[in-house]
């Protein structure tokens, strides 16, 4: 029985095939799927050390910062 490949087996599958070859490319930068793959693994790490795990709410992230004043908003006289 096939099934399909979701994003991250098709991102680990050609890491592993294709580590050398470029896979992504950001205007003058260049990155092999290698690359790519252990960028995105950094990524996703750093986003579950600050508390967004799979499965959360995309609507709805926790708070990372308190808020800060829009400073484009117009100004009101005290």
């Amino acid at each position: 029985m096939k099934t399909a490949l979701t994003p991250l087996d098709f991102l680990a599958r050609t890491a592993f095939t294709y580590r050398d070859k470029i896979g992504a490319v950001d205007g003058d930068r260049r990155f092999t799927y290698g690359e790519f793959n252990e960028r995105i693994h950094r990524l996703a790490s750093a986003l579950t050390q600050v508390g967004i795990e799979p499965g959360l709410p995309k609507a709805q992230p926790p708070k990372l910062a308190p808020p800060t004043p829009n400073f484009d908003a117009p100004r009101r006289p005290f």
